[in-house]
């Protein structure tokens, strides 16, 4: 019978940052092996949309739960965030983004470059 949840998680071979995610997405298949699927999608094979939606960004993730998506998240994250991920698209709710702080450090300062 087909999980009624769906962890997808985006990554792209040669991408060290998706090297770094890819053991906490393992921890947390196993973990979940009865109640989540886990399915790894590498987007240097082939570009990937899943209902209207493709990561700009690797690793990304999404959650697929009653046939709706519930969840986008680009970047890496630990196995406790991917926890809290999970558990906030489960109940609805949104995702306090551990990185937003660097994340819009980063992105100022590529404005600031002309990036």
């Amino acid at each position: 019978m087909a999980s009624a949840k769906t962890l997808y998680f985006f990554f792209a071979t040669g991408c060290s940052h998706c090297a770094e995610a890819a053991p906490h997405v393992d921890a947390f298949a196993n973990e979940h092996l009865n109640d989540i699927a886990v399915v790894r999608l590498n987007l240097a094979l082939r570009d990937w949309v899943i209902n209207g939606w493709s990561p700009k960004y690797t690793p990304g993730y999404l959650f697929w739960m009653n046939s709706d998506v519930r969840g986008v998240y680009e970047g890496g994250l630990t196995f406790s965030e991917l926890k809290k991920f999970v558990a906030a698209c489960e109940k609805g709710e949104p995702y306090r983004d551990p990185h937003a702080r660097s994340k819009a450090k980063l992105r100022a300062k590529k404005e600031a470059q002309g990036e």
